[in-house]
């Protein structure tokens, strides 16, 4: 697939952060989602519509890491409690044209079975009309419980912990069964992230006459039966096929899987930015997110963003800091002279700064905050000597990104990426941030 091929980001000490993620659709004009998965959200533990769970004792979104080590908000299935869950996502019905074909491209992930010895796979979907069902390719007839496919919890498939995607399609309902194209389509298989054929699934299906409303939906860890089983799905697409939707390369090799920002930012998700729908600051007070009070941070923490600037031409270009006002508080920025500069504020401003550096350009830019002790790092390399501050850094106030209160002062650029840690991050592991993610900005 080309790019960096070592770890993903750290997730140790991760608390809290968004990554927007950048729009690489190529397509002039690319099919809607049917489904759109840019509606979840970090602690949703329900139902949010149309994505409905299926015995929603072990679903919940939380955020991880998708199959080429961006954040992501994922679906967690889990046998809760010991609970028989079947853990996945029965997605509410929705209109189809059953003359017009369709395809389902779902990443899944078995994270861990924990010694279970239960806890089924499956894909598969629902049609319904005047009369229910989906009707067979390989044969004549239909069914009211179709799968694409299904494996036990010590598949192959499962056991490489590691993200598939698995494919499948619908036909028209006149398509002929057994005949051409056959009973699925080329594409129709199960992939690893390079590409690499891992199975075929066990066959397409095909609308019936009657058919006006279909879902998609997966069991996920079905009757798992210890608890701690766990499994994810990411990027779960329902889509017709005419022509504008995504390759199966593209699904591949993560041209597609951008966030919409035509949602509202809850915390760790997406956010509309004052009347703008990507995620552009444009320098004033309407650009701004509040991550809120961000917990348990104590005295030792990291900040790291990516970043990318129009102008330097505020005293202050803020990119991320906690409210100011009170002793403690801090400010991650570039000055007016194009430094990147540390602020404690304490009714005073204690700072340092470094470097020259230049607008239009990408940057990741990582500040670790040991007490009273901070430390610069760009494209992952310390810059300069680390700095005292007066007093140590405290853990209240919420932290914005884009604003300086003190000064009311506001970034014009753009930060697709924040990631705020506990934890003191070392020198390899800021460095393992930046080289996962720096082919996506072209550094």
């Amino acid at each position: 697939m080309g790019g960096y091929t070592g770890p993903n980001i750290v997730t140790d000490g991760l608390v809290f952060g968004y990554d927007i993620g950048a729009k690489r659709f190529n397509k002039s004009n690319p099919s809607p989602l049917l489904y759109d998965y840019n509606l979840w959200s970090v602690g949703d533990n329900a139902s949010t519509a149309p994505w409905t769970e299926w015995i929603g004792a072990g679903c919940t979104r939380i955020l991880a890491t998708d199959p080429w080590g961006n954040d992501a908000v994922v679906w967690l299935s889990s046998t809760e409690n010991e609970n028989a869950s079947r853990g996945g996502i029965y997605c509410s019905p929705i209109s189809i044209d059953n003359t017009k074909k369709y395809r389902v491209a779902w990443w899944e992930k078995r994270v861990t079975n924990n010694s279970g010895t239960v806890g089924n796979y499956y894909l598969g979907c629902n049609g319904y009309g005047t009369v229910n069902g989906i009707g067979y390719m390989h044969t004549t007839g239909s069914s009211t419980n179709p799968y694409f496919f299904y494996c036990g919890y010590n598949d192959p498939i499962l056991l490489t912990y590691d993200w598939f995607l698995i494919v499948a399609h619908i036909w028209p309902h006149d398509t002929l069964e057994g005949g051409t194209p056959g009973f699925s389509d080329e594409d129709s298989g199960i992939y690893d992230v390079t590409g690499a054929s891992l199975d075929d699934i066990f066959y397409d299906f095909k609308f019936l006459p009657e058919t006006t409303t279909f879902r998609p939906r997966t069991l996920a860890v079905y009757q798992g039966n210890v608890s701690g089983m766990e499994h994810h799905t990411v990027y779960p697409r329902f889509e017709v096929c005419d022509g504008n939707e995504p390759s199966l390369n593209e699904l591949i090799n993560n041209k597609t899987y951008q966030y919409s920002t035509s949602h509202t930012i809850d915390n760790v998700s997406r956010k509309k930015i004052g009347v703008n729908s990507e995620l552009v600051f444009d320098g004033t007070v309407n650009s701004v997110i509040d991550l809120g009070n961000t917990q348990d941070l104590g005295n030792t923490f990291t900040v790291n963003v990516w970043v990318k600037a129009n102008n330097f031409d505020s005293t202050y270009n803020p990119i991320i800091g906690r409210d100011g006002g009170v002793t403690g508080n801090f400010y991650i920025g570039f000055d007016d002279s194009a430094n990147i500069k540390i602020i404690q504020y304490d009714g005073i401003v204690d700072s340092f700064q470094y470097g020259t550096y230049s607008v239009s350009t990408w940057y990741n830019i990582s500040v670790t905050f040991d007490n009273k002790t901070s430390s610069i790092y760009v494209n992952g390399v310390k810059q300069g000597s680390s700095y005292v501050f007066t007093d140590n850094f405290i853990d209240t106030g919420n932290i914005k990104v884009g604003s300086y209160k003190p000064d009311a002062q506001y970034f014009d650029g753009e930060i697709p990426i924040v990631k705020i840690y506990s934890t003191l991050l070392t020198q390899s592991e800021i460095t393992q941030n930046f080289e996962s993610l720096r082919s996506r900005f072209g550094v």
